[in-house]
């Protein structure tokens, strides 16, 4: 078996592998019956069968009239009455025939054609059409479904696309599609009701239909083959006989290869650069395109200008030239194709491969307005194709081609030329706005990118040419790696150091303390009880028990207040989607048959009563439960139920939805006492959130939720973040960044009243009742409850370092956990008098790991750790004499820890600011420039990257070398919200150039040098790396971009990427859009710059940050880069989402395949 080459210029080529697979499995389809013919059997019979425009040359060429299948005559003559379906397919506006298909049915029969599986086409494959495509041509459907089919050439689209008169493909579609019903009813079938896939806008184009059929019930629509099955079954058809045709077209013209693999045709749209290359290394400089290309946008008018040979053809009027010699039209032309240059931006980017088929207004819409005129441009068919020649009318000043604008720039100077006043707004961000608010916009129903030009299809995990992309990368990528020694060093050397014991921090539920074990190569940890502090441990839950590679992790889980139920979530494949499941500590069953489904972003909150439990979940996304994680679908409209235990799932209440305001999220909290909830709306990832409460006791009597709670509103407003801590009876206590943005804690009384407002109406109602009138007056009352003005009182002021997080324990001790040049300091105060009470000590520079503790026990732990010191576990206890006594010390035997140094340093960003980074290293490590490095950070999200221990860091300084810098830049929470919005936003550019500057301080200090300097960040911070690679590709010698978010003016529809906006920005607001495009890697990637070496990473079932993100900028690279002389590769995780639940056997691989590539780019030697 041949194996598929991917070069970095092309990027989403399918592997001989994947078609041969493809073609065994329609082979096996096919021959369950030696007599069924194979779809292109049958399409060509079409052709052949019927009137051939060009009779002798390839069936592919040429336009066909109608090919026409028959159901039973039985149906036709007893004129049983018929609904006939209406759809369309081309590749694009650029490439291949257009071909047209109408599909009719009884009536009666319109469950049967649902049961075919035809619905919505779209979302089927290409060998699932041609499946069904075999089934219809061939079972018993065709004894009731009968079709026809009409194809148009290229060559004919474009002579009437280039003609005086110009008959454009709405026309020529409207035209197609009459004529297909005419002749459908002319064969006698009764048609009494018609659907069509709409081209065009809907109602002209019923009005049209209805006036040649009147007395047939007629519906055009968009979308009309995902709503009707009948249609859906015409565009099966119409796909499969112009995918036949690609597949099988026969080039005429010399040099063009035709083995199928080799066709990368792209979408057909012009901003695909896979079409765009297609089109320029099979153009002829004189006569232009090969007979598959078609004139139907102006993009190939545009390729033609730039690319072919000048030709001054003498004016109509002028007398002809004396010398009849054809080179005398000519001017010097070169054989030579152009020097590379950077592609220009496209005004419209590519459609998803099938979705251009009923959208030909949008592509006549658009090339109205890109089209040269007929003055600047006059195109003339040849035997090969299409004229490639610069053609000018000829000038008694000067004979040169006319410089043609493009782009907006052509659009302003046309806007001038007409007396129009020039847009306000640049035409990128009008495309983008115009996608968005369809009822406003010829671009009805589309999915285009304004700006970028391609690898949307990409964007569809399910579709061929997605999973051959992917099975091409992995090939590539274990091709580079798999010869490398250090691959299977780094994995030996990785299992040994992994396996070492490590315990979680312990905690207490009812009589039962609990803490989470790894034994060393556990794929997940297990969660363990024992019944005193220093009591014999047994496994509470195992979830390695779950699958058999590990892969289902347990997401979140809670327990009850008495501790006598346990709530868990799993998840699969690191998968966000969790399934909760409840059981009765002691058992080791569950107590429903059934687990609540499709849950996301939840936690487990039990009411104090234990009848049931609060979590969020959405509505079940567009892919079955094996499937889940792999969708795209936008998280919107999310629900916070209540669910009681023991009845099913759609008995829940729901609490609270806020269907205007889809993209809001929620989060609920029981009391200490369990009488309250508090109820906490935010609106994006934004620090902000409103908050309010419901008394469960005052509406229901109990700790119960009988019904939906009433809440009272505490804060209304989006002025600052809130988070509830606890209470003690109406007193709520909570943390915030209201007038303090390193947050302080500050209380709130409930109100004992409620103020309610009463409104009196009076309705006077006059009845005439012939000469009598009668007057009657009716008062109602109506009381309103009044928002009560949040009044706080502060507890604890703010301090010069930011709160990091807090824990209450023993009633009223309050454990504030301070963040000091990213460093933990942690102190004791009293929750109610805000006295301060004494600071717990832990290491220099190490963190706080966890804390656990309750109010109704004097008991703390809490665990810290290092960048090179294992998790230290320590019990304290409040008492009249407090002790602090060690419980748990992890040793790493594989690894000796004191080899090794850290230092923190504060490098100068741009602007002045200073920045903290770590550094890390081996004792005695020489300055020198050439030690491999490898320099991370996030910034973002007001999250801080704090010291942890990191076995993988230590083994690439023990065994490379190295060097690890971690950078707290800007857009973290290291110091509070200043240092986060000096990051977000319209600040967002300060995170990268910290980032640089980190990376220009470690070369300055000799720690490396650029060749030998890695940067390294994941999710966010992989959206720094591909910001950083663009930017400033001269510093770094390899980019490591995990699960990164690559493309900002599209990561809002996709999964919960709209609640991101508020560090972003929002592509849906022009400047927003204007400021995200400035820094976008997808958008920013620059072909006249060297880029180092670049590893994109990304997980199958990422449902945080989908895998199209890394998947289109690899694309981008690989094709913008496609003579760069450092390799672009990407490596997809199976069975793995964003991060967590990861197998430590899959961290394993993942961390060998990293740390190898980075070996062999850097050319850092595995020391033994």
């Amino acid at each position: 078996m041949t194996k598929a080459k991917v070069e970095s210029g092309i990027t989403h080529q399918r592997t001989a592998a994947a078609t041969e697979q493809e073609q065994a499995e329609k082979s096996a389809y096919v021959n369950e019956s030696p007599k069924t013919p194979t779809a292109e059997e049958l399409v060509a019979r079409l052709y052949e069968n019927r009137q051939v425009r060009d009779p002798g040359a390839s069936w592919s060429h040429f336009s066909i009239s109608s090919a026409t299948g028959m159901p039973s005559a039985n149906l036709i003559n007893d004129g049983t009455e018929f609904l006939l379906g209406v759809d369309e397919a081309g590749r694009g506006p650029v490439l291949g025939p257009m071909v047209y298909a109408v599909a009719f049915a009884p009536v009666s029969q319109k469950s049967l054609i649902k049961n075919i599986g035809v619905d919505d086409s779209k979302k089927l494959s290409e060998l699932d059409r041609e499946r069904l495509f075999l089934k219809m041509m061939t079972t018993e459907c065709k004894n009731w479904l009968g079709f026809a089919v009409t194809a148009i050439s290229p060559r004919d689209i474009s002579n009437g696309m280039l003609r005086r008169s110009k008959y454009n493909l709405n026309q020529q579609a409207y035209d197609t599609t009459i004529a297909l019903i005419r002749e459908t009813l002319n064969k006698g079938v009764n048609i009494t009701e018609i659907y069509v896939d709409t081209v065009g806008k809907e109602k002209p184009y019923q009005e049209i239909l209805q006036s040649h059929f009147p007395g047939i019930n007629i519906t055009v629509t968009t979308k009309a083959d995902s709503k009707f099955p009948i249609v859906s079954a015409a565009s099966i058809f119409a796909k499969v006989v112009r995918d036949t045709s690609m597949k099988n077209w026969s080039f005429c013209e010399p040099g063009i290869p035709e083995k199928p693999f080799t066709r990368i045709f792209g979408s057909g749209y012009p901003g695909d650069p896979n079409t765009r290359k297609w089109l320029r290394k099979n153009m002829d400089p004189v006569f232009g395109f090969p007979d598959i290309t078609r004139f139907s946008w102006s993009t190939c008018s545009k390729e033609l200008q730039r690319l072919a040979a000048n030709v001054t053809w003498p004016d109509d009027e002028e007398e002809e030239t004396k010398d009849g010699n054809i080179s005398n039209y000519f001017q010097k032309a070169s054989n030579t194709r152009p020097a590379k240059k950077t592609a220009p931006k496209q005004d419209i980017s590519d459609e998803e491969q099938d979705g251009s088929d009923s959208e030909m207004d949008e592509m006549n819409a658009v090339e109205d307005q890109d089209e040269e005129s007929e003055d600047e441009v006059l195109m003339s068919k040849k035997t090969r194709g299409s004229s490639s020649s610069k053609v000018t009318k000829k000038s008694t000043e000067k004979s040169s081609p006319t410089k043609l604008l493009t782009g907006s720039k052509r659009k302003r100077a046309a806007a001038k030329a007409n007396n129009n006043h020039e847009p306000d707004e640049d035409p990128e961000f009008l495309l983008n706005k115009i996608t968005r608010k369809k009822e406003k916009s010829f671009l009805v129903d589309t999915n285009r990118d304004p700006v970028f030009r391609g690898y949307r299809h990409l964007e569809d995990p399910d579709a061929l040419e997605t999973k051959a992309f992917v099975e091409a990368q992995k090939e590539l990528f274990e091709g580079f790696i798999g010869s490398s020694s250090v691959r299977a060093k780094l994995t030996e050397r990785l299992t040994k150091v992994y396996n070492y014991e490590r315990y979680g921090t312990p905690f207490k539920k009812g009589d039962n303390y609990y803490y989470f074990y790894n034994s060393g190569l556990q794929p997940q940890s297990v969660l363990y009880t024992q019944k005193t502090i220093d009591g014999e441990a047994s496994v509470f839950f195992d979830p390695n028990t779950l699958s058999a590679d590990g892969t289902i992790s347990l997401g979140t889980y809670s327990f009850s207040e008495s501790g006598n139920l346990f709530g868990y979530a799993l998840s699969e494949s690191g998968s966000d989607w969790v399934k909760i499941h409840v059981r009765k500590v002691g058992d080791d069953k569950d107590l429903e048959e059934k687990p609540l489904e499709w849950a996301k972003f939840t936690g487990i909150e039990f009411t104090h009563d234990e009848k049931g439990f609060f979590y969020t979940r959405f509505a079940a996304p567009s892919v079955n439960h094996d499937k889940a994680g792999t969708e795209t679908d936008k998280a919107k409209n999310q629900l916070l139920c209540y669910h009681r235990i023991g009845t099913s799932q759609d008995q829940d209440i729901i609490v609270y939805n806020d269907d205007a305001n889809p993209e809001r999220m929620f989060w609920i909290q029981v009391s200490d006492c369990g009488r309250y909830l508090i109820l906490a709306i935010r609106r994006s990832t934004e620090p902000k959130n409103l908050v309010y409460f419901a008394d469960l006791e005052k509406q229901f009597g109990s700790n119960s939720v009988l019904d939906v709670p009433e809440f009272t509103e505490i804060i209304g407003e989006w002025s600052a973040g809130y988070s509830f801590i606890g209470n003690v009876g109406n007193v709520f206590y909570f943390e915030t960044s209201f007038d303090a943005p390193k947050k302080r804690i500050v209380k709130y009384v409930l109100p004992t009243k409620v103020i309610l407002t009463k409104t009196t109406t009076t309705k006077t109602v006059t009845v005439k009742n012939g000469n009598s009138t009668k007057t009657t007056k009716t008062e109602s009352v109506s009381e309103l409850i009044e928002p009560v003005k949040a009044v706080f009182e502060e507890v604890i002021g703010e301090a010069d370092t930011a709160i990091d997080f807090l824990r209450i324990v023993d009633i009223d001790k309050l454990i504030l956990v301070y963040l000091k040049d990213v460093k933990h300091v942690v102190k004791v105060y009293n929750l109610k008098t805000g006295a301060f009470l004494n600071d717990i000590a832990i290491p220099e520079g190490s963190i706080i790991n966890g804390i656990s503790g309750s109010k109704k026990s004097p008991e703390l732990f809490y665990s810290y750790s290092s960048y090179i010191a294992p998790t230290t576990i320590r019990r304290y206890e409040f008492a009249a004499d407090s002790s602090d006594t060690l419980f748990k010390q992890v040793v790493v035997p594989g690894i000796s820890t004191d080899i090794f140094e850290v230092k923190q340093v504060f490098y100068t960003s741009e602007d002045g600011t200073k920045i903290p980074m770590y550094i890390f290293y081996k004792k005695g490590t020489v300055l020198d420039g050439e030690n491999p490095t490898l320099l991370y950070a996030y910034g973002g999200f007001s999250i801080s990257i704090l010291p942890s221990f990191n076995i993988q860091y230590l083994t690439f300084i023990e065994k490379f070398n190295g060097v690890v810098a971690v950078a707290n830049i800007r857009g973290g929470g290291e110091y509070g919200k200043a240092w986060h919005d000096a990051g977000k936003l319209f600040n967002k550019q300060n995170c990268y150039t910290d980032f640089q500057y980190a990376a220009r301080y470690l070369i300055s200090e000799k720690y490396t040098k650029p060749a030998k300097l890695t940067i390294n960040g994941g999710s966010n911070g992989g959206l720094l790396i591909g910001t950083c690679l663009n930017q400033t590709p001269e510093l770094f010698g390899l980019g490591i971009a995990e699960v990164g978010v690559m493309d900002l003016l599209r990561f809002h529809k996709f999964t919960i990427g709209g609640a991101w906006v508020a560090d972003f920005g929002n592509p849906d607001v022009k400047e927003e859009f204007e400021n995200a495009k400035k820094i976008s890697p997808l958008h920013n990637v620059d072909g006249s710059k060297t880029y180092p070496a670049v590893l994109l990473t990304t997980g199958d079932h990422d449902d945080r940050v989908v895998p199209l993100h890394s998947m289109k900028l690899a694309a981008t690279l690989q094709h913008e880069l496609n003579e760069n002389p450092n390799p672009i590769m990407m490596r997809v995780n199976t069975k793995a989402g964003h991060g967590a639940g990861k197998s430590i056997q899959q961290t394993i691989e993942e961390a060998a395949d990293k740390y190898t590539f980075l070996s062999i780019v850097l050319n850092a030697p595995y020391f033994e």
